[in-house]
């Protein structure tokens, strides 16, 4: 199961052109007035970072370009329950907590 953090409209634009919205269960942004509405052009929901809490999906794609070490800090215990983090720039997978 993957999800996407970060429902900016440049990263939605990005995500509807290719086509590849459906592959993904649900969005998660920070935005309260984003959250529990729908991703335009897409069925995904968006909801809260803190819904990560509950549900542990294998990887959760970061589209929020630049903000990736502070996202992943901010949801350490999803990584410790074997939570992954796809980075798009340089495009990685995330399996640990940056060191500080």
């Amino acid at each position: 199961m993957f999800l996407i953090i970060g429902a900016t409209h440049y990263q939605i634009n990005v995500l509807n052109y290719a086509g590849i919205g459906n592959y993904f269960r649900y969005a998660l942004d920070k935005d309260d007035k984003k959250c529990v509405k729908y991703v335009p052009g897409s069925k995904l929901e968006v909801k809260p970072p803190s819904y990560l809490d509950y549900d542990c999906p294998d990887y959760c794609l970061i589209v929020a370009v630049g903000n990736e070490e502070k996202i992943i800090l901010q949801h350490e215990t999803y990584l410790r329950k074997g939570g992954k983090f796809v980075c798009l720039f340089p495009l990685r997978i995330v399996d640990t907590l940056p060191s500080k």
